[in-house]
């Protein structure tokens, strides 16, 4: 693989406009919007007063506005949570057609890679393609790898919370957390050759006892099976070794290296 391109055209879009729009993302943000020049982008994840996770999206400072990207799953949802804080705010929202795409360097991390606005260029990249390189990079699926029960900082959406940034909504459960040290579950990667993984699937130590649930699973051409779990952190560090179906599989940090 020397390039992908990564059509994501059926993500939704909404477009943030107003003068008090980076006053008012800030406030709903985990990730600082405020350092954003313009064309710059940030990932984000949104979160409910109790710092669970409402919603995960890009954001792209465009001249005149933001433009928020998010799985089509959490288009809606996210519009209504800018609608429930925008009280007195000089903000305004709307849904727009725009599509998107991203480019994949080999040996690049797809959580790196920025989302540009624009119809994407041939060839696509196959969906088998896309979910292999997402789950390399600990990239979530909204309602299978995370849901309204789990904290950011359970998976790699920690690395979108910035702690030195002012207040926003769920940052106090987030802190008091940060401020006591490693959660208590984790996503994390799983792989072998052997038995293809299952979503869904229980995830047992070497004693038997179970510590985690598979999520999101894929299968390369050369029959490598990789997985995203959520783990205990008694074997959420990489190199472990846990039981899926009666086989071993090696715990991996995310990304994949």
């Amino acid at each position: 693989m020397s390039q992908l391109y990564i059509d994501q055209s059926d993500w939704s879009c909404i477009r943030i406009t107003g003068s008090d729009r980076v006053r008012f993302l800030q406030g709903l943000c985990t990730a600082d919007v405020a350092k954003l020049g313009e064309g710059d982008w940030i990932k984000s994840a949104m979160l409910n007063v109790k710092g669970r996770v409402i919603s995960i999206i890009d954001i792209i400072n465009d001249a005149d506005c933001f433009s928020v990207f998010c799985e089509p799953v959490l288009g809606e949802k996210t519009k209504a949570f800018f609608e429930k804080y925008a009280i007195v705010d000089d903000v305004s929202f709307v849904m727009a057609e725009q599509p998107m795409y991203r480019i994949l360097n080999e040996n690049e991390d797809l959580w790196l890679a920025k989302p540009i606005e624009g119809e994407c260029p041939d060839p696509k990249a196959s969906i088998a393609d896309i979910e292999w390189h997402r789950i390399k990079a600990g990239i979530l699926n909204y309602g299978i790898d995370v849901t309204e029960d789990n904290f950011p900082f359970e998976s790699r959406l920690q690395e979108c919370i910035d702690y030195s940034k002012g207040c926003y909504i769920g940052q106090e459960p987030i802190a008091r957390v940060h401020a006591r040290g490693q959660a208590t579950k984790q996503i994390m990667g799983l792989c072998r050759k052997t038995k293809p993984f299952v979503s869904q699937q229980t995830v047992h130590d070497q004693d038997n006892k179970v510590v985690g649930t598979i999520t999101s699973t894929a299968r390369s051409s050369h029959g490598d099976m990789i997985a995203l779990a959520s783990l205990h952190r008694s074997v959420a560090h990489d190199g472990s070794t846990v039981m899926v179906d009666g086989e071993t599989a090696q715990v991996t940090q995310l990304p994949w290296s």
